[in-house]
């Protein structure tokens, strides 16, 4: 039985002092000579003798306090060179059950403090980050939430906690299905977008939202994380953007829908004449009412542009949409002996948008192409159905192009190639595109020419 207990003392990896009750060594394990300088002939000598490695000088203190209260006690200690231990006093028996001494032993926990600290690190940093953040198992159920959580939509953890992660937005003002975030996310693979949400006190707001799935080493999804920002300020400012941008275009296409009404004014002014001085043809009326309508549909659109309307994401037609652009602004174009060639397909298959904020996107883009042609030319307008589903809407002027230099800049805020631009109204479309979940690609080549290329997803 000696022999046993020698060999296990010899080849354990736990680092063992056992002390007397006088506080002497009585026997030690080789691993713990490593940081204690003990020899074999240092048994029977006092431990408080002894030199060591640790930052830790208590150790003769806690062996009497455990002696004395037979309560075995434990802390973590280091050493000179960094190493962690988890240090455990306690008292030893002998098989009669009387109290012989002090055992202390040493095990190394410098990989699972450094676990530890690593945890703790990601812990205080998701607990304070800057972004709502919601873990949730793989069947949805909400497992945890942040602070940052609380503060922005008012609910306390136990309110979210248990419930479905589709449950935190309004999916109906998102104009996006849980159903395809899910099947991705099902997939293994992330969505990113923007998404309308509700605060405990039924305020709605809109978040710019990551959903991803957390994996293991081995590549196996284990949980799903969703990572938002409260973007409602931003949002507010884009809107004040483009409705500004929305008055300036109105503001700028004044000229030529003056020309456009004053046509069909002077028109109606001569049947009136005619019409009082006795003359009378059914055919009169019928042109005077049909100049009519067609003031009536220029100020309709007019209204449309400049008012105010509410963000619904509806079914339109692309080819509508853009024929009323060529409307407003045909006038203007020939203006500037500029021809607007249609090429647009109809019908094509609906698309889910705001009406007047595509037409604020195609009027500064017909008006970039016009404006870019001084001396006339032919702006061609197109629309296709391409194979991948989209809707492809091109815009090609064979005006002064643009420099490749400041072709890379385009979009940026207040970065423009006109004297009096401001900068915004491309960035606005650029916006405006992609929370349709478009594409919008600008190519250009000096003296040649410009493209503008919108792809926009159609309704399946």
């Amino acid at each position: 039985m000696n022999n046993d207990m020698d060999n296990f003392l010899v080849s354990t990896r736990i680092g063992t002092i056992f002390l007397d009750r006088n506080m002497c060594i009585r026997r030690f394990t080789p691993v713990i000579a490593q940081e204690i300088n003990l020899l074999d002939a240092d048994c029977g000598r006092p431990l408080a003798h002894i030199s060591h490695n640790f930052r830790y000088n208590g150790f003769v203190e806690d062996a009497k306090r455990v002696l004395r209260t037979l309560v075995p006690e434990e802390r973590e200690i280091q050493n000179q060179g960094g190493k962690w231990y988890s240090m455990r006093v306690l008292p030893y028996r002998t098989s009669d059950n009387v109290i012989k001494g002090i055992v202390l032993t040493f095990v190394d926990i410098t990989e699972l403090k450094s676990a530890n600290i690593e945890m703790l690190k990601l812990s205080y940093a998701i607990e304070q980050s800057p972004s709502i953040t919601v873990i949730a198992g793989l069947d949805g159920t909400i497992e945890y939430v942040n602070p940052k959580f609380t503060e922005v939509t008012g609910f306390e953890p136990a309110d979210a906690i248990g419930g479905h992660i589709r449950e935190l937005q309004h999916w109906e003002g998102s104009s996006v299905p849980f159903t395809e975030i899910w099947s991705l996310l099902s997939e293994g693979q992330e969505w990113k977008g923007e998404l309308e949400s509700h605060s405990r006190n039924g305020l709605t707001y809109w978040e710019s939202v990551k959903f991803l799935p957390i994996k293991d080493s081995e590549g196996q999804t284990i949980h799903y994380l969703k990572i938002a920002e409260d973007m409602s300020e931003r949002r507010h400012t884009e809107e004040l953007l483009r409705k500004s941008e929305m008055l300036s275009a109105v503001g700028q296409l004044a000229a030529g829908i003056a020309h456009e009404i004053r046509n069909p004014l002077t028109a109606l002014k001569g049947f009136t004449k005619l019409l009082r001085s006795g003359a009378h043809n059914d055919s009169y009326l019928s042109i005077m009412s049909a100049e009519l309508e067609r003031i009536e549909q220029i100020v309709s659109e007019l209204l449309v542009l400049a008012k105010p309307q509410a963000v619904d994401y509806l079914p339109k037609s692309v080819s509508s949409i853009l024929n009323d652009v060529i409307m407003l602004l045909d006038t203007q174009a020939i203006i500037t002996n500029v021809e607007i060639v249609n090429e647009i397909d109809d019908p094509l298959p609906l698309i889910s948008c705001v009406e007047n904020q595509l037409k604020q996107v195609f009027i500064n883009v017909v008006k970039n192409g016009v404006e870019a042609m001084p001396d006339g030319g032919q702006l061609i307008v197109r629309a296709r159905l391409a194979a991948d589903g989209m809707v492809n809407i091109g815009f090609i002027d064979h005006g002064c192009g643009i420099p490749e230099k400041k072709l890379a800049r385009l979009g940026e805020p207040f970065y423009t190639t006109k004297s009096n631009g401001t900068g915004l109204g491309l960035m606005v479309s650029y916006k405006i595109i992609e929370n349709h979940q478009g594409v919008m690609v600008i190519t250009s080549k000096e003296n040649v020419g410009t493209a503008v290329v919108i792809q926009l997803p159609t309704i399946s």
